[in-house]
């Protein structure tokens, strides 16, 4: 048995076992079997949206790599915000061994960012592409965690 070459001997294109490149559709697709709908948010087809668990979520390619990101306000306006924001992002994203954590103060109120980044330059699998995005929306949500528990250990001692 095994994967079927095709006439010159290489694997079959629509072989699921077999690495193609990522596509959005591929991340819309990939997404719907684990329930959740992407909106596109541009017409190149390289970015998506979604909210999950009152955090916007943002899927978007680059050419070697996908990145998840999860944006969730903050509750504070920036003006005057207390440091401890930044010290707990910069303390979780050194922490950290895979993605990163930062706050935004380009708006009125503070959003705290999650990024996870997987790496498709050599292409996935259909069964890859899934288990990669679940693990990186999982990620995401772990680090906005430990952003809350960083900042209100840190907002406890100082400031």
């Amino acid at each position: 048995m095994g994967i079927e070459p095709n006439a010159h001997g290489a694997p079959a294109e629509n072989d699921v076992n077999v690495a193609a490149p990522v596509h959005m559709l591929n991340v819309v697709e990939a997404m719907a079997l684990l329930g959740v709908v992407l909106m596109p948010a541009n017409e190149q087809g390289t970015m998506a949206h979604a909210v999950l668990n009152d955090v916007c979520f943002s899927f978007g390619l680059l050419p070697a790599t996908l990145f998840v990101r999860g944006d969730r306000d903050v509750g504070v306006q920036t003006f005057g915000a207390s440091p401890a924001f930044f010290l707990a992002a910069n303390e979780v994203t050194n922490s950290a061994v895979t993605g990163s954590v930062c706050v935004m103060d380009l708006e009125e109120d503070l959003r705290v960012r999650a990024e996870v980044e997987i790496t498709i330059a050599a292409g996935l699998t259909p069964l890859q592409l899934k288990s990669a995005l679940k693990a990186s929306v999982d990620q995401v949500f772990g680090l906005l965690d430990r952003f809350e528990l960083s900042h209100k250990q840190i907002a406890q001692h100082s400031f």
